[in-house]
């Protein structure tokens, strides 16, 4: 069975997981206002993916069942450099399950 429903291209993986990149924003981060911007679309596009997966995991009655979390290898600066933020120690992740 398929159990990587959002990234086909990792079934089979002892642990399941789906990629998404473009968090690396040093410049464009936040626009005019503080809803818009890259890191803003790079959220929204998130949110779409995990409501899609844990919509799939409730229709297929295993929501109980399966933890799902964010990831990232370096942190981001919490001050700002202007219009992003570079590498740094801070971040902040989502851990979401039934």
């Amino acid at each position: 069975q398929d159990r990587c429903l959002l990234c086909p291209q990792c079934a089979g993986a002892a642990s399941d997981c789906c990629a998404a990149g473009g968090y690396d924003t040093h410049d464009g981060q936040v626009g005019a206002q503080a809803n818009l911007g890259a890191h803003a679309d790079l959220l929204t596009e998130l949110d779409g993916a995990l409501s899609a997966f844990y919509a799939a995991t409730t229709e297929l009655g295993v929501a109980n069942d399966v933890t799902s979390f964010t990831a990232s290898d370096f942190g981001r600066t919490y001050i700002s450099n202007g219009d992003g933020s570079d590498h740094g120690w801070g971040s902040h992740h989502f851990v979401m399950g039934g």
